[in-house]
């Protein structure tokens, strides 16, 4: 069965001028562009499945925490002075026991250069085997080093688009139960097939392999960075929402579940009462993305992670998972006894906040990507905020004061 072809812009799945022939003498690859010579040394191929004969290779130490990005698609490279035809394949451990980390063939159909990510943390060692497919002719190679500064914690509001997409791959923890080599990662499709991303990096993880043209059967967990709602008390209203869809409209029914705890264990996460499971082809997203939301409320005043995983599935195509976003409301009454009110709401031009019984210190205002729009020093009880230059749409409004923090929501008409 063979499904949708589109164009996705992947993380993950993800000197000298000859390099040494064997794993054992591999030359070391650093940051910037390497020249690989004539291909005839020693090919183990313990990653893909391709059909060059030799290889070169070359070994790299990570220094940083983040994302390390490996490409032989250089304008050099271009079939006259050096080879347009590559192949990569990453491997850790030791050269008596390597383990594969990633592999490339061709970046796109139409060009049959290599480019790898992969999630790096200090003082790791990898193992680079580069062959060619066609010939034995060189070509160069450019290694970059991304870091990523992952947050200890994440306070509501906030929204993780994946915009970022080293933070999915770094902060976020992957984890491949069923053990086939497929994960979740980052696309960046390219929808309308006009050779660029879309702009909209998403969550993806699949129930078949489109280049094997087999199926798979994931049980792949994605968990998330740790959440912070010790702001929130008893009666807070705290909500998760995320959006969902399957990639291919005539192959979406890809399950999955939401499932959200106090640690980042699978045996947590599966023996807590806050789930939510469905197959998005059956509900919607078939194709599309659909809005869901988790009521996380009974979690105030602790940190949590939420997990989603992929599973109990075959034979489909892709689930994507974007916007995921926590915020919260204290209740009514809650609000009431600590004396704070906020008017008008909606609010066309100016936004009013008191207190009856206490001075404000700070007033933040968040838009739902989790981006501050305002920021007010107060210390009085009433302050008045201009928003009439804020666009249209639902805003999260936090109020500081020495009995607390209080979340509340506003609508700006």
């Amino acid at each position: 069965m063979k499904k949708i072809l589109l164009t996705a812009f992947l993380l993950g799945n993800f000197f000298l001028a000859t390099s040494q022939n064997t794993c054992a003498t591999a030359v070391t690859a650093t940051a910037g562009t390497t020249t690989v010579g004539t291909i005839d040394g020693t090919l183990i191929d313990g990653c893909g499945n391709g059909s060059a004969s030799a290889s070169e290779w070359y070994t790299y130490t990570s220094t940083i925490s983040g994302i390390v990005t490996i490409t032989s698609n250089l304008p050099q490279n271009d079939g006259i002075t050096n080879s347009d035809d590559t192949y990569i394949n990453v491997y850790s451990g030791s050269c008596a026991t390597l383990t594969c980390v990633t592999y490339n063939d061709d970046v796109a159909s139409s060009n049959y250069l290599s480019e790898v990510s992969f999630v790096v943390q200090p003082g790791e060692v990898f193992f680079l085997e580069w062959t060619d497919e066609w010939n034995d002719a060189g070509f160069d190679f450019e290694l970059t080093e991304t870091v990523v500064n992952c947050p200890t914690t994440m306070a509501p509001p906030f929204t993780e688009d994946f915009t970022n997409t080293g933070v999915a791959y770094v902060c976020w923890q992957s984890l491949d139960e069923d053990g086939d080599g497929f994960n979740w990662g980052v696309a960046d499709y390219d929808l309308d097939n006009n050779g660029t991303p879309d702009g909209n990096p998403c969550l993806r993880s699949a129930s078949y392999d489109n280049s094997s043209f087999s199926p798979l059967t994931p049980d792949n967990w994605i968990i998330s960075y740790p959440i912070d709602l010790s702001s929130y008390a008893s009666g807070a209203t705290i909500e998760l929402s995320w959006l969902a869809r399957g990639i291919d409209e005539n192959y979406p029914d890809e399950n999955y579940s939401v499932y959200v705890a106090t640690t980042n264990t699978i045996t947590d996460f599966l023996a807590s009462p806050t789930t939510f499971t469905e197959v998005i082809g059956q509900n919607g997203g078939d194709g599309v993305f659909v809005p869901r939301t988790l009521d996380i409320s009974s979690f105030y005043g602790q940190t949590i992670y939420v997990a989603f995983r992929h599973h109990d599935v075959t034979d489909q195509y892709e689930l994507n998972i974007d916007d995921v976003a926590v915020s919260g409301a204290l209740s009514s009454r809650i609000f009431a006894v600590n004396g704070f009110s906020m008017y008008p709401n909606p609010a066309i031009n100016q936004l009013t906040i008191s207190s009856e019984n206490t001075q404000m210190n700070s007033i933040i205002v968040v838009d739902v990507n989790g981006r501050v729009v305002k920021q007010n020093l107060v210390n009085a009880t009433e302050t008045q905020i201009n928003v009439s230059d804020l666009v249209a749409g639902v805003y999260m409004v936090t109020i500081a004061s020495p009995e607390g923090t209080s979340v509340q929501k506003f609508v700006k008409q």
